[in-house]
């Protein structure tokens, strides 16, 4: 920088700045005292009404607005406007009863409540009254009510007005009634002395069905309405008059507790409010008076100065609500958070002087002051053209600026007085007489002396330069854009000065040394001092903490860091639209914003006064109490709102259940927190569709889905404020039926059906298997008749061939004159056809009967062959023989066959053997002989002229017989029995019989 030309151009300038300062008009204009910020109701939610007449919360956190044009519901996204036809439409004084019915009165004479989501006229009184009459409503819906000099209660919108017994001795109006929170009735009364000049309320108590007097209230002046009003679990009753405000407390006396002079209550005074703190509001129509607990004001001026001021409320969170008679309904988040309106085309960065006092100039050449001596706005000069730096200097508690001009301000004295400083961009005292000053390219060391530069520093830094124009010694210490400044009051002459290359300390005049971090430059947006210490923050979000050059400690705050201040183990910083609090020990972070108070508009500065964080923004200067926690404990009222089904609208249920078709869902909710100003969050998600949260704003607040398949779902939905405090979950059952053909019911139909065919179709099944059955059994029948039939016919067949044999062999006894073997022969034929008659008609023979027969017949062909023909029947089992059943029949053909065409011709020894065992389950019956065998046999058949014999013919047609209706198959087995020389040795017959 060119410090000799600049001398050059500064001496004209000085001249002119002469010449203007000599005419120019300093003025000082006194400010309005600091309010909480308000911010209009109407505005932020897009309310029309603006005469606003009473509010209030219902037991579901819905809102409740009486106006001029109607009654009104916000539930947080949604105005419901509720009014009746009969009436007019102007409401005032809302009440509740215990079940939550909202109550408002008209202008006109009518109470009207409101049930089941509509008004309703609970009494007309417009004959009774002649102005706005009192009412007061008890927890079980009764309805008291003033009219002129009387009483009345009513029960229900059905019943009758019943008067109150008359009071002795009233002789004027009722002012006022109310209901303590005991529900005893209280009401107030106007009489008047004698004299006429005192005036006085009686204040009556219904108690236990008597009237008791609680006392009198005396004062001079005109009577007024008095108001009654029940905070904080006690009654109140306010009187004003020309001369003060008097509130009283209500109990078994009557106590005053507040009295307030005219002066801070000029104006109609119309509500009063006492919060949990026993602070009070007045409303009026000049504007909203607060005092603290005991009665003294908490502003010089009022609140919402000349506004029409009417109903107060302060909840819980701190959110103060005032209704208005021409501005809608105000609120301010946190009346703890005050601001002052400084000017409407910005402030500069400003300065701090010992004693907590701020500063900062407009573009218009006004210095903003607000010290302990005043607060106020004083006009310095015209022309600024954009708002300069000013500078403290704490040796000579001056303040200095340059825009571009340069002044002093003697904080002292308050006055002003002209320099010859350059401009600059930011200047810190090292000494008296002795700066550090920044310019947007470059900074220097200054000292400023009538002389010479002190001998000191010319043995430090031989490179000074007198300017005998400035009258100072300058050394430029380094030539590159500066950031920041800061002083080490560590060190008598030691500073920090951020660069746009880096940080750098300077010690007892020396070149500076960069303090790096690992070797990292350290680029420092802003510099805060703390004592020795000092704090440095960086567009990055990196914070440091420095001593004598060194860094102490860094924290990663995660956001840029810009104007720094510090309170207890809190780091403040700015950002965009507010302040965080940074808690170096726990990472705690809390964001100040306008959410909280503030007003929406970029801070410039911030300071930290004992408690007090002092705020420097565009227009205002804020005062935030840092005692107070800001963080909103306090979640969103959730309100589940309207919900919308393939474009439908339907009511609000607590579950819903849909056919398939109808699948096309969005559900409306909402959130009420005047405090948070809609900056809601809200978190929700569909059970049966995902497990994850998803996100959405109070710009937004729906959730839409689309095509929801068949099933059971639950949707769930909280709302969180802007602190991240959240509800409890909302949840909301929905079932989407599935179509007819997917249900239970249609399967169990379907089924049903199913079985019914099936069964249907096993009935005619079984039905048609029963005939077939029938038939086959009668055929069965018919076939064993006939199976009988054949055997009979067999038997029948055998019989007369074994008979006429027989009688051969009986005849041939009695030609040799043998009559006792024929006898004996003849009594064993008998037995032998009786025993063939018995089994004519069986199916089936025991064995040990069948062996029996066997016997008796060969006995009987023995007796024919002689000597010469040997039998023998033996058995092998394991069963008694009279266990064992073969058809009947069976055996006896192949022994006569063995006897008439094997043993017949054979000579000399004739051998005939049977053996019975058991083998696989089967019944093995092995008959052999020893006869001439099967192929001699034929042979003398064919030459007889025979082809087969009746035996052999009775053998094949009984086992085809036998096979065919027994069930039980039989094998036969034919073998010739030969020697080694196939000479025939006999036959052996082999029959398998299943058991």
């Amino acid at each position: 920088m060119n410090f000799w030309k600049k001398s050059i151009t500064y001496n004209y300038r000085w001249s002119v700045f002469f010449l203007l300062f000599s005419l120019a008009l300093i003025s000082i204009q006194k400010l309005s005292a600091q309010e909480p910020a308000f911010y209009s109701f109407n505005e932020q939610y897009g309310f029309d009404e603006n005469v606003i007449y009473d509010y209030e919360y219902d037991q579901y956190g819905d809102f409740w607005i009486a106006t001029s044009n109607g009654l009104y519901r916000y539930d947080g996204s949604i105005f419901h406007e509720y009014y009746h036809k009969g009436f007019p439409r102007e409401y005032g004084r809302i009440k509740m009863d215990g079940s939550g019915r909202i109550f408002v009165q008209t202008f006109m004479g009518q109470i009207l409540y409101v049930e089941n989501d509509s008004l309703h006229l609970f009494g007309d009184y417009s004959d009774k009254m002649t102005h706005l009459f009192e009412y007061a409503v008890a927890k079980d819906g009764r309805v008291f009510i003033q009219a002129g000099r009387s009483i009345f209660i009513q029960d229900s919108p059905s019943d009758s007005l019943v008067k109150i017994k008359a009071v002795k001795g009233l002789s004027n109006d009722v002012r006022t009634l109310s209901l303590t929170p005991q529900e005893d009735l209280v009401f107030q009364y106007y009489t008047a002395f004698q004299d006429g000049t005192d005036k006085f309320y009686r204040v009556m108590i219904l108690k236990g069905g008597e009237m008791v007097e609680l006392g009198k209230i005396k004062f001079k002046g005109r009577p007024v309405w008095p108001l009654s009003k029940i905070y904080n679990g006690k009654l109140y009753f306010m009187h004003y008059s020309d001369v003060k405000t008097r509130i009283f407390e209500i109990s078994d006396t009557l106590r005053m507790v507040y009295s307030i002079g005219e002066r801070w209550t000029r104006g109609m005074i119309q509500d009063f409010y006492i919060d949990k703190n026993q602070r009070l509001f007045l409303s009026s129509k000049s504007g909203l008076f607060p005092f603290d607990e005991k009665g003294s004001p908490l502003s010089e001026h009022p609140w919402l100065d000349y506004k029409n001021v009417g109903e107060i409320m302060l909840d819980n969170d701190g959110v103060l609500y005032v209704a208005t008679l021409n501005k809608g309904i105000l609120i301010a988040p946190r009346i703890q958070v005050h601001v002052d309106k400084r000017t409407d085309v910005g402030l500069s960065m400003g300065v701090m002087d010992d004693n907590g006092g701020i500063y900062a100039l407009d573009t218009r050449g006004r210095l903003h002051v607000d010290n302990r001596f005043f607060n106020a706005s004083i006009k310095i000069l015209d022309g600024f053209r954009s708002p300069g730096p000013i500078s403290f200097d704490p040796f000579n508690q001056k303040i200095s600026g340059a825009a571009p001009n340069f002044f002093n301000y003697d904080i002292r004295t308050s006055s002003f007085y002209l320099g010859n400083q350059d401009g600059f961009k930011r200047r810190k005292y090292l000494k008296k007489g002795v700066s550090v000053i920044t310019y947007s390219t470059s900074s220097i060391l200054l000292v400023k002396k009538d002389n010479e530069a002190p001998e000191s520093l010319r043995n430090k830094l031989d490179s000074f330069i007198w300017s005998p124009a400035k009258r100072y010694w300058y050394k430029t210490l380094r030539k590159k854009r500066c950031h920041a400044l800061a002083l080490d009051k560590g060190c008598e002459n030691c500073f920090y000065i951020g660069y746009v290359d880096g940080l750098f300390y300077y010690e007892n005049w020396t070149e500076g040394s960069r303090v790096l971090d690992d070797g990292k430059n350290i680029i420092a947006e802003y510099l805060f001092e703390e004592n020795d210490e000092v704090w440095a923050g960086t567009q990055a979000g990196i914070l440091y903490h420095m001593k004598n050059g060194i860094i102490l400690s860094k924290y990663n705050i995660g956001e840029p860091i810009v104007r720094i201040s510090k309170w207890n183990d809190e780091i403040i910083y700015s950002n965009n639209e507010g302040v965080t609090r940074y808690n170096l020990k726990t990472g705690k972070k809390e964001i100040i914003n306008w959410l909280d108070g503030l007003i929406k508009e970029k801070v410039v500065d911030i300071f930290v006064v004992n408690d007090t964080l002092k705020i420097i923004s565009e227009n205002h200067f804020s005062y935030i109490p840092l005692k107070v926690k800001y963080e909103n404990e306090k979640p969103p009222v959730f309100k589940m709102g309207s919900i919308t089904v393939n474009g439908d609208l339907l009511p609000s249920k607590p579950a819903y259940d849909f056919p398939h078709h109808k699948n096309d869902i969005r559900i409306q909710f909402g959130a009420l927190s005047f405090r948070s100003r809609g900056e809601h969050t809200f978190y929700y998600k569909m059970k049966g569709i995902s497990e994850k949260w998803s996100q959405t704003t109070a710009y937004a607040p729906f959730a839409s889905f689309h095509d929801l398949r068949p099933g059971q779902y639950e949707f769930q939905v909280k709302a969180c404020n802007e602190d991240g405090i959240c509800s409890e979950v909302h949840r909301l059952p929905i079932t989407i039926r599935p179509p007819f053909y997917r249900t239970l019911w249609f399967y169990l139909l379907i089924t049903i059906l199913i079985l019914g065919l099936f069964w249907w179709i096993v009935q005619q099944r079984l039905r048609v298997i029963g005939q077939r059955a029938e038939l086959r059994h009668e055929k069965e029948v018919l076939e064993k008749e006939l199976y009988r039939s054949k055997v009979a016919a067999f038997q029948t067949q055998m019989n007369p061939h074994f008979i006429f044999n027989a009688l051969n062999t009986i005849q041939d006894f009695i030609l040799r004159n043998d009559p006792d073997s024929a006898s004996e022969y003849m009594a064993d034929f008998a037995d032998l056809i009786r025993s063939y008659l018995n089994q004519s008609e069986a199916r089936s023979i025991a064995l040990d009967d069948e062996i029996q027969m066997l016997s008796l017949y060969l006995k009987l062909e023995q007796v024919r062959f002689g000597d010469e023909m040997e039998y023998s029947i033996k058995t092998e089992l394991s069963k008694y023989k009279d266990e064992y059943e073969l058809p009947v029949m069976l055996i006896q053909p192949f022994v006569e066959n063995s006897i008439k065409h094997g043993l017949f011709h054979k000579k000399g020894e004739k051998r005939l053997d049977i053996l019975f065992y058991e083998e696989n389950n089967y019944l093995i019956c092995v008959i052999t002989d020893n006869g001439v065998g099967r192929e001699y046999t034929q042979k003398i058949q064919r030459n007889k002229g025979k082809h087969k014999s009746f035996a052999t013919i009775a053998i094949d047609e009984r086992v085809h017989l036998a096979n065919q209706f027994s069930g039980k198959p039989i094998h036969i087995q034919t073998l010739d029995l030969k020697d080694d020389n196939s000479i025939p040795l006999g036959t052996r017959v082999i029959i398998k019989m299943l058991m």
